[in-house]
């Protein structure tokens, strides 16, 4: 087997697991809910704060944030099933004002350089290695 069709096989394969979650609805990341409240104390998350989470998922932890800390949030995912299951999260849970998900590749944000809107955000969460 050529490194190409590995290459191709483990992509297909990711998809299908990523797939997968947003069906369910559920995603997971190392260190869990524990993790993610490191994370926001080390930002120095507050009201103020406006948050990118990239590889947001089904939309848990920008709900989370949002819900918690009052903090407006932007969550990117490149499936476009996990952004509408993290649509429905933030209405379910009351803070669709709050919070933006958008379909987008880590590599290629949706955001326009020039107006320095990606330096907006006071705190970025990447909870996914980005190559």
């Amino acid at each position: 087997m050529g490194t190409k069709q590995l290459s191709e096989e483990i992509s297909e394969v990711e998809s299908s697991y990523f797939e997968l979650q947003a069906y369910w609805g559920v995603t997971k990341h190392m260190g869990g809910l524990k993790a993610t409240r490191e994370l926001i104390e080390l930002c120095h998350i507050n009201k103020g704060k406006y948050v990118l989470d990239v590889g947001c998922g089904v939309g848990k932890t920008p709900c989370y944030v949002a819900k918690m800390y009052g903090c407006r949030v932007v969550g990117v995912d490149i499936s476009e099933r996990m952004v509408d299951r993290a649509k429905e999260r933030a209405k379910r849970e009351g803070v669709e004002n709050r919070v933006e998900f958008r379909v987008a590749d880590a590599q290629n944000l949706p955001f326009d350089r020039r107006r320095n809107l990606l330096r907006s955000f006071k705190s970025p969460l990447c909870p996914r290695k980005v190559a």
